[in-house]
């Protein structure tokens, strides 16, 4: 396998390069040049083979700012594109290092929703249904409250904000 050495030379004088591969004319030089980002070794140890990657350009741009090649990518809808070994690294590596753990935080108050509308409409009325305790009114109540406060009144300020607004 090749690799290309002058990868940084190649970007510096071409910034767009996977921009203008991405176009109509350029689509079946995608391959190549992203085979020309992967090196691997001829060496084997313990049936391991160590592979470089050359991606710092498909994640930022030479003034330090992300890249928006990846999108273009996404937009020829070819699954052998989207599954070669570098695309699928750089993916793998914003997910994992950037994208992860804010979408995950972003779910957090989803999750704590579903976990409330659960307890509240199915397991709490449940617990005992033939007599309900104060406790038990009282927790109900609670849940209840609960998704009124973080769940519609975000979305009521939000409505009354977008109408406000756009008067």
């Amino acid at each position: 396998d090749n690799y290309y050495y002058g990868c940084d030379a190649l970007f510096e004088r071409h910034p767009d390069i996977l921009q203008e591969c991405c176009a109509v004319r350029g689509q079946r030089l995608l391959p190549i040049l992203f085979d020309g980002m992967l090196w691997r070794s001829r060496l084997t140890i313990k049936k391991m083979r160590r592979v470089n990657f050359f991606v710092k350009h498909l994640i930022q741009n030479a003034d330090g700012t992300f890249n928006t090649y990846l999108p273009a990518v996404v937009k020829l809808n070819d699954p052998d594109l989207i599954g070669h070994p570098v695309v699928s690294f750089v993916f793998n590596m914003l997910w994992a290092r950037l994208a992860r753990y804010s979408f995950l935080r972003s779910r957090l108050l989803y999750l704590f929703l579903v976990v409330l509308v659960v307890s509240s409409q199915s397991v709490l009325p449940r617990l005992n249904p033939r007599e309900e305790t104060e406790a038990q009114r009282i927790a109900l109540f609670v849940c209840r409250a609960a998704l009124y406060i973080f769940d519609f009144v975000p979305h009521l300020i939000y409505n009354i904000w977008q109408f406000v607004k756009d008067i």
